[in-house]
């Protein structure tokens, strides 16, 4: 089996020749991209904010409770102490 190299057009790929370059379409192109990510960033910024919201929400309400407790035991400790203290 002989290999032969056949320098007609023909032989030629369409893929290794370079068509010249539309700059509308590479305008349009870049703008839809840079759009794109752009967008894609000020969701992530969206989504990060509002885990940081909840997280801010859970603590809120921790904290409330907590201060419930506090308050209740407070409020039992002074009926116990006020029975003792007094005659």
């Amino acid at each position: 089996m002989e290999l032969s190299y056949d320098p007609s057009p023909r032989a030629t790929s369409p893929w290794f020749q370079r068509s010249p370059i539309n700059r509308g379409e590479l305008t349009v192109e870049t703008i839809a991209v840079v759009v794109g990510i752009l967008l894609a960033l000020g969701i992530n910024s969206w989504h990060e904010k509002r885990q940081e919201q909840a997280v801010v929400d859970t603590a809120l309400h921790t904290l409330a409770d907590e201060i419930n407790r506090n308050r209740l035991t407070a409020e039992h400790h002074s009926q116990y102490l006020g029975q003792k203290v007094t005659p």
